[in-house]
């Protein structure tokens, strides 16, 4: 297959597949509650705890990249919908007018 030998591709495959991956994870498991706000945990350094360390509101940097694989998914389908339905109507509209 031609577009598995483009370097470029392979890379871009493997990102989406590591967004998907960690998205379908979030799902059954997250280091801590992504929601769960520690203020005496605030802003502390990556250790073995909390990977990533923490926020200024305490919350886990892990768990809330994790749960926002979510997000991005559905703002990327959101924009390839609006985008396929005003390209779909633009097209079919040139289509019935002849260009």
């Amino acid at each position: 297959m031609r577009p598995l030998r483009h370097p470029g591709f392979v890379a871009g495959a493997l990102l989406v597949a590591l967004l998907v991956a960690t998205a379908l994870l979030s799902f059954v498991w997250t280091p801590h509650p992504a929601t769960e706000i520690d203020v005496a945990q605030k802003l502390k350094r990556p250790d073995a705890q909390h990977w990533l360390g923490t926020d200024g509101l305490g919350r886990d940097i892990g768990s809330l990249l994790i749960v926002g694989a979510r997000a991005s998914i559905a703002v990327g389908l959101i924009a390839v919908g609006i985008g396929s339905v005003f390209g779909i109507t633009l097209g079919l509209l040139a289509a019935a007018r002849r260009g």
